[in-house]
């Protein structure tokens, strides 16, 4: 993947859209000190290693735009300081404010990496395409790229496209051509729904979005009674 971006708003990662908000338990994105520890404890092979701090430096490889019946916009991010793109407002959103405030998810990269995948088709030739995948995810014990669809379209795609999709349980689904391609190179995959997320959680993060967000002043001699 080459970091040579065309100008714009995402032109390079000094480019993002930054987030001001300082607030209260906030976590830095990794430090590269940090990052090679990370990396060397997951034991990640040299090629994702390079991939991950090319993604990391760079802006990402595609701007979403709305399309009919699906919203777009960008999320105010303060665990990375600059914005994350996301489609669908209860969709990917949704993934995003749940990753944001999970103190196991280190990084979110949105539309951050392009796959060259190759499959078969049931007449038997061998083609293939490229994808842009949803978000890079840097867990504290795993790393790699998730794609986000509603249910109803991964059934779909499915029945459509069962050299490319498959359904792997009753509320689960792989795209075997993107999962070994990452596999390639040492990155794990994931195919997540509306199953995966916590509707709870979610309708608690957004009340509560802007309390966290919100600087507090605590004096030194309450801070003192407090220990």
């Amino acid at each position: 993947m080459s970091s040579d971006r065309s100008p714009g708003p995402f032109a390079g990662p000094a480019s993002r859209q930054s987030s001001q908000a300082e607030p209260w338990g906030k976590q830095d994105v990794l430090t590269n000190e940090e990052f090679e520890a990370w990396a060397e404890r997951l034991k990640l092979p040299e090629a994702a290693k390079a991939l991950i701090a090319r993604i990391r430096s760079s802006a990402p490889v595609r701007r979403v735009t709305n399309t009919r019946g699906n919203m777009c916009g960008t999320f105010p991010s303060t665990k990375m300081s600059h914005t994350i793109q996301w489609v669908s407002s209860t969709g990917e959103l949704a993934l995003v404010l749940q990753w944001e405030h999970d103190p196991n998810c280190l990084e979110i990269w949105d539309q951050a990496l392009e796959a060259k995948i190759k499959y078969t088709l049931p007449s038997g030739r061998s083609a293939g395409a490229r994808t842009v995948i949803d978000f890079l995810l840097l867990l504290r014990d795993w790393a790699g790229a998730v794609d986000y669809k509603p249910s109803q379209n991964l059934q779909e795609l499915a029945l459509e496209q069962p050299y490319r999709w498959i359904q792997t349980g009753p509320h689960s689904w792989d795209q075997p051509p993107v999962r070994e391609r990452l596999q390639e190179l040492g990155l794990g995959y994931r195919v997540l729904s509306e199953y995966d997320l916590s509707p709870g959680l979610v309708r608690n993060i957004a009340f509560l979005q802007p309390r966290l967000e919100r600087a507090i002043d605590v004096p030194t001699s309450t801070s003192e009674l407090l220990k």
